[in-house]
């Protein structure tokens, strides 16, 4: 049986700063398998949801991979047969739910005057959504 662990602390400039940790770190673990999932928010200020940004991603990725080997048997002859189309297939998923993520957050979390406050309104409006949530991403199963 697997084992795992996480932890996510926030960063030394962070803490200086006053800023909030950007970075969402997870796990999961079973009996066929163990995932490992870490997002590293953005941190420039046109990435000012990327806190929220990361730990979506981390929770979606989580998910997308749980359901792809759901049917393990399925999921090793698809990747044995060819794997860069699986891969592929993955992230189309988690791109997709992560959009759905962020666009809904966004949607019941209107953009509030301080978050505008740092941008003239040319700047503001520059800003895609994908952006504000703006996140990297590895995962390892």
């Amino acid at each position: 049986m697997f084992s795992g662990f996480n932890k996510t602390v926030i960063g030394g400039s962070h803490l200086d700063n006053g800023k909030i940790c950007q970075d969402y770190s997870e796990y999961y673990v079973c009996e066929n398998y163990s995932v490992a999932v870490v997002a590293d928010g953005h941190g420039s200020r046109k990435h000012f949801r990327s806190d929220v940004g990361s730990k979506f991603a981390v929770e979606v990725t989580l998910s997308t991979i749980s359901e792809f080997l759901k049917n393990m048997d399925e999921f090793e002859k698809s990747f044995r047969d060819n794997p860069a189309k699986v891969i592929k297939k993955i992230q189309k998923y988690i791109i997709s739910y992560w959009n759905k993520a962020i666009g809904a957050h966004y949607d019941s979390n209107p953009i509030t005057d301080t978050e505008k406050e740092p941008f003239t309104d040319e700047q503001f409006r520059a800003i895609k959504r994908e952006s504000i949530y703006g996140t990297t991403l590895v995962a390892c199963v």
